[in-house]
């Protein structure tokens, strides 16, 4: 078994090849919510339609349900670094692309398709980076760290991506940040490229049409034959929907409250709290972080049903706060069990589909969030996707795999087929 002493993030910092994925994903991530403004915003100017620059955002969980099955099985089938390096690269054109036709005020239809072909890209791009790093770093008590380091940094780049790309966007014009994300495309293809060592494809072999669709049916299989992802992608699938509940109806529920000036943080309440989980659970062992993963996922459900109340808006913050905390907590403990529980050479795939019905129920939590606002009040809304969440926990409790992941924590290093 790994130790239980914490891992600092200096010293995973520390480490060449981390250090490299890692600003990479902070480059892509801030360019990637650059854009999302910008688009959003040229929208907004030119639709005057709120409902079309809402969809600017959950496009970005849309792309995947293409991507999956098209792209994924690269992840598997070439060099992990080879597959980052070519979705940096395709990335950069689609969004230079992009800038331009944005630049000649082109149909919006015309920007909506080049947004979702640069986020098709994404997927096999993260199915990779997620894959490759047990191979990084095999040692469990590491790997989880650098989960939570990755967890931290995707949370701390949303926030300062949005808050960012908004100043950017309403003090200069679109097209500039649309161009600052083509660049950062082309800054993280350079950190791959330098930082990254070249390892041989887990599964070599010709790819067809007839490869790829093999692949996902495999994909689908290896989830439910094995305890640990038969327990742990259904809960992760069910968690996505409450995940996102907050920020569905954070602008509205602020508006309702007479504090439309504290929308911003009602939007960052949760990311901020789960980027301090993130950082507290990688001083625990791989062990204590399983130990209290059913906990947290109840934790997390708890102050959005408490939300029902409709209590002010300080107190609100205070339970989404809290909500996103042990949100930091589970889901790096999540994704760390999933991708050592999966051998290498199906770890691509199984991610990248995983990801693509996690990013299915994410968008199916913003509609359904925002459709039950509307209906009843954006703290009923909120108070029901607690409800469904405390039920999807009882549902992992129930499945709980002890035995399977003692094995695995035992273990040690990640599973093998």
């Amino acid at each position: 078994m790994t130790s239980s002493a914490g891992v600092g993030f200096r010293e995973l910092l520390l480490h060449r090849e981390i250090r490299g994925v890692l600003l990479a994903q902070a480059t892509s991530d801030i360019g990637d919510n650059f854009t999302r403004v910008a688009v959003a915003t040229l929208v907004l100017v030119r639709a005057d339609s709120a409902l079309l620059s809402a969809l600017t955002f959950a496009i970005a969980f849309v792309p995947p349900l293409f991507g999956t099955p098209l792209l994924t099985p690269f992840a598997d089938r070439l060099s992990r670094k080879s597959v980052m390096l070519l979705c940096d690269l395709a990335r950069a054109g689609i969004v230079a692309v992009l800038t331009v036709a944005a630049w000649l005020e082109a149909p919006l239809a015309a920007l909506f398709g080049l947004l979702v072909l640069s986020e098709i890209f994404g997927v096999p791009f993260r199915a990779a980076r997620q894959a490759m790093l047990p191979d990084i770093l095999p040692d469990q008590q590491r790997f989880l760290a650098v989960q939570g380091l990755s967890q931290t940094l995707n949370q701390t780049n949303q926030v300062i991506g949005l808050v960012s790309g908004g100043l950017l966007t309403s003090l200069t014009h679109p097209v500039l940040a649309l161009s600052i994300d083509a660049l950062s495309f082309l800054v993280s293809g350079l950190l791959v490229a330098t930082h990254v060592v070249r390892r041989s494809a887990p599964l070599p072999g010709k790819i067809g049409a007839s490869t790829l669709v093999s692949d996902m049916g495999q994909a689908v299989r290896m989830i439910f034959s094995e305890p640990v992802r038969r327990a742990f992608v259904p809960f992760a699938w069910g968690i996505a929907y409450v995940l996102v509940a907050p920020e569905a109806v954070a602008l509205l529920y602020a508006q309702q409250q007479g504090s439309r000036g504290l929308s911003g943080f009602l939007l960052a309440s949760v990311p901020a709290g789960a980027a301090i989980g993130a950082v507290i659970v990688t001083r625990r062992s791989p062990a204590r972080a399983l130990d209290h993963m059913r906990l947290t996922a109840i934790l997390a459900a708890i102050p959005l049903v408490l939300t029902g109340l409709n209590p002010p808006l300080p107190v609100t913050l205070a339970l989404w706060v809290l909500a996103g905390l042990a949100q930091g907590f589970f889901v790096p403990t999540m994704f760390m069990t999933v991708t050592l529980a999966t051998p290498m050479e199906y770890r691509g795939r199984v991610i990248g589909f995983a990801s693509s019905i996690f990013s299915v129920m994410t968008v199916v939590g913003y509609v359904s969030t925002g459709a039950l606002a509307d209906l009843w009040s954006p703290a009923a809304a909120v108070a029901s996707a607690g409800v469904f969440g405390v039920l999807v926990a009882a549902g992992l409790i129930a499945a709980w795999p002890g035995d399977a992941l003692r094995r695995l924590v035992d273990q040690g290093t990640p599973a093998r087929a």
